[in-house]
């Protein structure tokens, strides 16, 4: 997560500075994705490591068959 948080830090600062910022879209998105990261953090607490691993297979099996399809 560190790394990860690393790249978009440096990625949103690239678009701040050549201007490709746009302000609406990002007052929209980070309530939902504050929000989001708090609830799923409180989730992934409670629930077991690999039940939390078979929710993202499936997830990501459903987001694959829909790109297939």
């Amino acid at each position: 997560m560190a790394v990860i948080f690393i790249s978009a830090l440096f990625g949103s600062g690239m678009h701040l500075i050549r201007g490709e910022w746009d302000w609406m879209l990002v007052l929209a998105l980070a309530p939902g994705s504050l929000l989001g990261g708090w609830i799923g953090a409180r989730i992934s607490r409670r629930i077991g490591s690999v039940l939390l691993i078979r929710i993202m297979c499936g997830t990501l099996l459903l987001f694959a068959l829909r790109m297939i399809i």
